[in-house]
């Protein structure tokens, strides 16, 4: 029940968070563009690309080069990643943006915008800047679990140690009770 409630919270927050983005992406272009189709249609294909992009470098190349001290893999493998999604965008682009919005869009030459790699450097900042967003908020969150479970972890030791104190407590007072009964004393009774 608690990590469904948490799972739910999560999904929930991550899709405010990509509504957010999308609207944002939007709303600061809608006076650029005349066809408004085509600001929507192309800032949901982005905002695509961005979601499967971020979440492959958080939940994939993170753990599996980031978290095992691979740092030049992760830097190469993000970079990598990040350059695929331009190439999908672009493809996207050209082949059902450009003939579907020709108003809109200019042609440009296919083979030559994918290696270009100055305009995908420029670009750059734009795939990633999602994704260093939800790193932040995961690192926070992470933080967060990390200081609950070490809270948890004292309240534990603590508990641990009272009750073995307890029994010890226990065991010398009937100790103690057992020599005084032997040595018939009068404090016996009271104890």
């Amino acid at each position: 029940m608690i990590n469904s409630k948490i799972f739910n919270e999560k999904v929930g927050t991550h899709v405010l968070f990509w509504l957010i983005l999308y609207g944002y992406y939007v709303s600061s272009n809608w006076s650029f563009y005349e066809n408004k189709t085509a600001l929507v249609e192309k800032y949901a294909v982005k905002t695509s690309l961005l979601i499967l992009l971020s979440y492959t470098i958080i939940y994939v190349l993170i753990p599996f080069f980031l978290k095992r001290g691979r740092k030049l893999i992760f830097i190469v493998s993000s970079l990598f990643a990040v350059y695929i999604a331009y190439v999908v965008y672009t493809l996207f682009r050209y082949y059902y943006f450009d003939p579907k919005f020709q108003d809109v869009y200019k042609p440009f030459n296919l083979y030559e915008r994918i290696t270009d790699f100055a305009f995908y450097f420029s670009e750059l900042y734009w795939f990633v800047f999602p994704s260093i967003i939800l790193m932040a908020l995961k690192y926070y969150k992470d933080q967060e679990e990390i200081e609950s479970l070490r809270a948890q972890k004292k309240s534990l030791e603590l508990n641990r140690l009272k009750s073995q104190l307890n029994p010890h407590f226990l065991f010398n007072t009937l100790n103690n009770l057992y020599t005084l009964s032997l040595k018939k004393s009068d404090r016996a009774p009271e104890i």
